[in-house]
């Protein structure tokens, strides 16, 4: 043993396992020149030396189990001779490749430290094969070879860690059959890499390697038996919310079992932290009675019966289960239920709505201070799938912001895939030649586009005015047109098309763009638009572009945020609920003025009596001739007489009469009557309500009897829209629809006006129902399980109770 500064160093194994060109023969030449400064022998052992030809690398597959076979004896021979550091330098992917050397290492009883290089992406493994002068003995290898080991290299990683529960889909074992040159499954499970400690050298951190790594090794090698042990108990944290898609695959509603559980499956964690999103104004006992008898009964089913249930009824026991203490214990139970050996702890956090940002940044951070508490040794992970956009982006911020733990991130594009690792760069240093100030306009904006709402992006617009933008979005969307059309006069609109579910594609796109313009551009990428997958990468393709600004849209906050500085913003807003509807590819077939129809100004008195006298108008609903009455649409109602209780109404050559309480209000020129009176008197009712919101300032652009159509088309007489919405208006923020009811209440009505928020609104959106009868206590607990919906009471049924909801 070499005794040096009071230091006892242990003879010590060490394996390289990396893919051909991640640099190991560099750094492992770097360990080798500290170790033998420090007085150690050290030799080195690899099977790529006996292809060496004048000094480049010729490979041959026919002698090559005989090279493998003579370097496991010259490594032998060094063990046996007492060498203080013996480096086998092979590739050692699989853990049967290593296994001949570390048995012969616990045959001399040396340690057993493995330096594992993740690796980079395939291009620059690729770059690395090419012969050169400067590098005659680069290896050449295709690219479906590297393809071949980087999937190896993946696949059997985890087998580091004897923490991980094997799994028999990709950890079977391999052998070569020389007469046929093929791998041959044998169909037994690998075992693990035998090890006593791990060092991993991630791709972004090789270039600080070459001068750390060698004091990692030493430290390691001078280490007492205990402190190793220690060293070496190490736990792996998982950090999540739990989603929709968890809590359907939970009550047994799904093919797959969610990304939750599909990632405790890999084995990986030893702890899993799991943040439940809990409604506080939800009741806690709507999933209960008739509604989990049916889940009861449907549980018990075979899985595609379930699947075959109709979707819209398993929403309902999904919404009244989602979000409360009830869910959370259920949910627990599902995972504990697996047997899996990691601890499980779920941690219930109250948000003021689904996209509460501070709430959910507060409980993002209180899990990381629950993991960072535990003194064990440990390695942290952030799950960026479950839950919504923002807790995505809340995970990648609180990585970005904390580079000194080494924070790591995770994304399921595939539930039926174990998760991938996603690459989240730390922030670059801002210099005072990048410049301090916040922007206010770009020269070009990237936006990422999704699926769900191009919501996001329309407000991008409207806030960064810029003649050039570009769309990065999968080849199947058709979102892009409705941007079009809302850009200014001279802009230009281009879009590139990428896997919405490989983050790299991502990047590259976003690198190509930045690449193609002078380096004096502007450059803002919306990041709040696209996948998860497409986010991370996006943000990483930021951070090689000083000249990018990177910044993230929270509509329910009214705010955004810059990602390198986290300068957090109001956002100007819009004034008007056109451009809700263009940038998700509808036209306004009505567009709702209240001066388009005369009538309602002249019958405004009218209108504020009949929810005066609403109990009597509601003995309407009871005649049978008012209740088939068909007003047309476009065209003069046809005439009509109904007398009901202390109700006269009466249409003749558009006369209109009515006679409330023996009151008598005429009106000479009414031709809607039958549907004013049939309901639209309660539109224009709350109409008048919402009026002096407009005037305060507090809402705009409110109107009434908006219809949709798509894009281009034009309604013709007896033609349907696509909907029609009683009134709408913008906060400057977010579209809120009202949908107003004076008919027996149905739930149809409920999930119509959910049906609207979420197509015209997205998330952010708003419902509110108004109804000129109180609405039962079953429809009350549905409109309360739905963070979107409210109702408005009679006895608030005026501004001040609009007001008042306008932004819970």
């Amino acid at each position: 043993m070499q005794n040096q500064s009071e230091k006892q160093f242990h003879k010590t194994v060490i394996m390289n396992r990396a893919v051909s060109g991640s640099g190991k023969t560099t750094l492992s030449r770097c360990v080798t020149e500290a170790l033998r400064a420090k007085g150690l022998s050290v030799a080195i052992h690899s099977t790529d030396n006996f292809f060496m030809k004048d000094g480049r690398y010729v490979f041959d597959l026919g002698p090559l189990n005989r090279y493998h076979a003579q370097n496991l004896a010259n490594f032998t021979a060094d063990l046996e001779r007492g060498t203080d550091v013996v480096i086998c330098d092979n590739m050692n992917l699989l853990p049967w490749q290593s296994q001949p050397y570390t048995n012969a290492a616990r045959k001399y009883r040396y340690r057993i430290l493995f330096l594992n290089f993740l690796p980079r992406e395939l291009e620059k493994h690729l770059a690395a094969q090419v012969v050169t002068p400067e590098k005659p003995d680069a290896h050449g290898l295709s690219k479906e070879l590297l393809e071949r080991f980087i999937r190896n290299f993946n696949d059997y990683n985890d087998l580091l860690d004897r923490n991980t529960i094997r799994d028999i889909r990709r950890h079977h074992v391999f052998v070569w059959n020389d007469v046929d040159k093929v791998a041959m499954d044998t169909g037994e499970l690998a075992q693990y890499f035998d090890s006593d400690a791990v060092i991993t050298i991630r791709p972004e951190e090789y270039h600080e390697m070459k001068k750390t790594l060698a004091g990692s090794v030493l430290q390691i090698i001078s280490e007492s038996d205990e402190e190793l042990k220690r060293r070496t108990i190490r736990k792996h944290y998982l950090l999540t919310w739990y989603g929709i898609t968890d809590i359907r695959a939970s009550m047994g509603l799904e093919p797959t079992d969610g990304p939750v559980m599909g990632a405790l499956r890999t084995g990986r964690y030893t702890d899993v932290i799991v943040l439940g999103y809990t409604n506080p104004n939800k009741p806690g006992d709507a999933f209960s009675g008739a509604l989990r008898e049916e889940w009861e009964k449907l549980r018990a089913l075979p899985l595609e019966e379930r699947l075959a249930y109709p979707r819209a009824k398993t929403q309902v026991m999904v919404d009244a289960l989602c979000n409360t203490e009830m869910a959370h214990e259920h949910f627990l139970r599902f995972l504990q239920s697996a047997g899996l050996p990691a601890r499980i702890r779920l941690v219930p956090h109250e948000l003021s709505h689904l996209n509460d940002a501070m709430g959910i940044d507060d409980a993002a951070r209180l899990a990381l201070r629950l993991a960072l508490s535990d003194e064990t040794e440990k390695d942290i992970t952030c799950f960026l799938s479950p839950g919504t956009p923002v807790m995505a982006y809340t995970w990648g911020m609180v990585c970005r912001t904390n580079p000194e733990l080494n924070l790591h991130v995770i994304a399921s594009p595939d539930p039926r895939k174990p998760p991938e690792e996603i690459d989240l760069p730390k922030p670059p240093a801002i210099t005072a030649e990048s410049g301090s100030d916040l922007p206010t306009s770009f020269d070009i904006v990237i936006h990422l586009l999704g699926t769900d709402t191009n919501l996001p992006q329309y407000f991008s617009m409207v806030q960064f005015p810029s003649l050039k933008h570009w769309v990065i979005t999968s080849a199947d969307s058709t979102k892009t047109g409705g941007l079009n059309r809302l850009l200014p006069p001279g802009a230009t609109m281009e879009r590139k098309d990428v896997d919405p579910f490989v983050p790299m594609h991502t990047r590259k796109a976003v690198e190509a763009i930045v690449r193609s313009l002078p380096p004096t551009t502007r450059i803002g990428i919306n990041l709040t638009g696209g996948t998860k997958l497409m986010f991370a990468g996006a943000l990483h393709a930021c951070n090689e572009f000083l000249n990018v600004e990177p910044f993230y849209f929270d509509i329910k906050q009214h705010n955004f945020t810059f990602i390198r500085t986290g300068a957090v913003m109001i956002f100007s807003g819009v004034r008007t609920i056109d451009g809700f509807f263009t940038s998700i590819g509808y036209d306004l077939a009505t567009k709702g003025f209240w001066e388009d129809n005369p009538a309602r100004e002249a019958r405004k008195e009218l209108t504020l009596k009949l929810w005066e006298k609403r109990a009597l108008v509601k003995g309407l609903f009871r005649n049978e001739g008012f209740c088939k009455y068909a007003p047309g649409r476009r065209i003069p109602n046809p005439p009509f007489h109904f007398s009901v209780s202390k109700v006269i109404a009466s249409l003749k050559d558009s006369m209109a009469k009515l006679v409330l309480d023996g009151e008598t209000t005429e009106l000479p020129d009414c031709p809607d009557f039958g549907k004013y009176i049939g309901g639209g008197w309660l539109e224009e009712y709350t109409y008048l309500q919402l009026l002096p919101l407009v005037k305060a300032g507090k809402i705009f652009d409110l109107r009434i009897g908006v219809e949709t159509v798509r894009e281009g088309q034009t309604l013709q007489p007896g033609d349907m829209p696509v909907s029609e919405m009683d009134c709408v208006f913008t906060d400057g923020f977010r579209l809120f629809i009202v949908e107003c009811k004076t008919g027996p209440f149905k739930q149809d009505y409920i999930q119509k006006l959910k049906n609207n928020c979420v197509e015209y609104a997205g998330i952010s959106g708003r419902g509110f129902l108004v109804a000129s009868s109180p609405i039962c206590g079953e429809h009350q607990e549905r409109i309360a399980s739905m963070e979107s919906i409210q109702s408005i009471p009679e006895g608030e049924m005026n501004s001040d109770g609009f007001l008042r909801r306008l932004f819970l």
